[in-house]
């Protein structure tokens, strides 16, 4: 599980869990590689609706909501290890999974 314990959210590959009483604000998410961010389109397929334009979707508490982020120049980071990083639209909430993302 990642997260603060304000806003606890299970990343997992069933998708992201909201598991506090506050529902998740998805503003921005971040593929890296050597540091550098690959992160193409993202999408986020959820039950809650997000009201403000800037997000990318809300993870509502107590749902599972699933999301796509495409990398960009693939063929480049086959084989590497990755890191995704999500975000609030504050920042407070980032959570960091950087362990076992691999594309073959």
């Amino acid at each position: 599980m990642l997260g603060q314990p304000s806003r606890m959210l299970n990343v997992s590959t069933n998708g992201l869990h909201g598991r506090s009483g506050a529902a998740y604000r998805l503003a921005s998410a971040r593929v890296l590689a050597d540091g550098r961010d690959v992160a193409g389109a993202v999408r986020l397929a959820s039950t809650a609706i997000a009201r403000e334009p800037a997000l990318i979707g809300v993870v509502a508490p107590g749902t599972t909501a699933r999301g796509v982020v495409t990398v960009r120049a693939v063929g480049t980071v086959l084989n590497r290890p990755l890191v995704l990083e999500l975000a609030t639209p504050d920042g407070r909430g980032l959570l960091r999974a950087d362990h076992g993302i691999v594309l073959r």
